[in-house]
Order: structure tokens, then sequence, then C-alpha cells
């Protein structure tokens, strides 16, 4: 897994290629946000919803705080 920090150095996600057709998205807890699919090109949130059509948009997944 491809750990992602914050720019204080905090992990705030991790991503987590699990074979060729699923690309996830995980929280700092590990917790599934969402995964892409590179054959079909739509992104998913964690209930398998469609959120993009239009290529890997996982970083939309992983919640900001201001």
């Amino acid at each position: 897994m491809k750990k992602i920090t914050d720019k204080n150095g905090r992990t705030i996600a991790y991503e987590n290629d699990v074979n060729k057709y699923r690309k996830e998205i995980r929280d700092g807890s590990n917790a599934l946000l969402g995964w892409y699919n590179p054959t079909t090109g739509k992104t998913h949130d964690r209930s398998g919803n469609v959120v993009s059509n239009s290529g890997d948009a996982r970083g939309m997944l992983i919640p900001h705080s201001d």
C-alpha cells in the first residue's frame, strides 16, 4: 500500500492496488473509501455507487479537514 500524507506529514489515506481491475483508496484507519476500475474507467464509493465515469477520481473520496 502507498501512504498518502497531508502537508503536516500525517497519514490521511492509502492507495492499494488489489489487482488489475481494482485500485482502492482507504482512509488513515484502513477503512475502504472506494475504488477505481481501470478496465471500465469508473470510480466507485465504498457502497459501490459510481462517482465518476471519466477516470480515476479516488482523490475526491479522501476526507479533507480544514
